[in-house]
């Protein structure tokens, strides 16, 4: 009896272990690992580095030139450290707290292609704040805060094809275009003026603006232009008063609603979809405001293994909750001729 007791004991307190090893484990920051991706989206991460990671993460990751990593919807306020053991090709640190470009962006962001900065808290952008970052083809600063652009913001950035200004507060465009880009989504700035006047692109978003007249506009080569939006009218396809002195190609929608009905709350609309290209896939984002994004469509972490980890957890309390009815209850049938001879 003295042995089936201890092996109660013993295996009581192997499942007390565990349970606390798991309870544990839905409080730890675990970053997802697999083939060339490092997913580490809604963790409330406040910083990034080769130390977040595990240990094992780089065993589940295929040897290969380049890496994605997702650092979307955390508590980041500046740019991470991406000294990894495989260069980052792919970043998106979008829905996160970060304020300031100047000092961050450094050598080892020199493979970066795409990099996703929406929804943060940047205000300005100075000269330099890209600077290493030779091969950006695609760059997303919707939905921040950003007023003030420095001329020569962009342009170290050489390959740069689509750049996303959407959603911020820009009054005056004044920085150079670097010679490759070819999608430029300006809408809902409340500008009013673009100092660039040589258009090189495919496409230029001036949806949602307080811009009275485009004809500063000069395109060097044939260019779609959206101007919907705007305090004129441009009902009939607005040209400008000399048509025939400019390539660009006006595309007006005069019904196009940039807010809410009595409120200033911008609309989630945009009229040019900006367009990724990575690998050989092709993705594409919409524009949106934080704020109007329903509930549901919000990115939101998987809790399937915590919940299946809670799970555990539970049928382990309920099994020490047996363990230790059964060596009570089996104590007292040994020794309940003793306890009634003593009462």
């Amino acid at each position: 009896m003295e042995k089936l007791r201890n092996a109660f004991i013993y295996l009581n307190s192997m499942l007390l272990a565990v349970s606390l090893n798991l309870s544990y484990m839905d409080f730890v920051i675990s970053c997802q690992c697999n083939v060339s991706v490092i997913l580490c989206s809604n963790l409330n991460m406040t910083s990034f580095s080769n130390a977040s990671l595990q240990e094992d993460c780089w065993k589940h990751i295929e040897s290969g030139d380049f890496l994605s990593l997702y650092l979307r919807q955390n508590e980041i306020s500046s740019f991470p450290d991406l000294n990894l053991q495989i260069a980052v090709r792919f970043l998106d640190l979008s829905l996160n707290k970060i304020k300031d470009l100047r000092n961050h962006l450094v050598e080892e962001n020199r493979e970066l292609q795409y990099l996703n900065l929406s929804f943060n808290e940047i205000t300005e952008i100075q000269d330099g704040a890209f600077l290493g970052m030779m091969k950006l083809t695609d760059l997303d600063l919707s939905n921040n805060n950003i007023s003030n652009i420095s001329r020569e913001a962009f342009s170290n950035l050489i390959k740069l094809e689509s750049l996303n200004l959407s959603y911020n507060h820009i009054s005056i465009f004044k920085a150079k275009t670097p010679t490759l880009l070819r999608f430029l989504n300006l809408s809902r700035n409340n500008l009013q003026d673009i100092a660039n006047d040589n258009i090189s692109l495919q496409a230029l978003d001036l949806t949602c603006h307080k811009l009275k007249n485009i004809s500063f506009l000069n395109c060097i080569k044939k260019t779609k232009v959206y101007v919907g939006g705007n305090p004129f009218d441009c009902s009939n396809e607005y040209h400008g008063p000399n048509p025939k002195q400019t390539q660009c190609d006006y595309t007006c929608d005069p019904d196009i609603e940039c807010v809410k009905e009595g409120t200033s709350e911008p609309i989630c609309t945009s009229t040019v979809q900006t367009t990724y290209f990575l690998d050989s896939v092709t993705i594409t984002y919409m524009t949106r405001d934080v704020s109007t994004i329903p509930t549901d469509q919000m990115p939101v972490h998987d809790d399937s293994l915590v919940w299946y980890i809670l799970g555990i957890s539970g049928i382990i309390l309920a099994i020490l909750v047996a363990t230790n009815f059964a060596i009570v209850y089996q104590w007292y049938s040994t020794n309940q001729y003793y306890i009634y001879r003593y009462i």
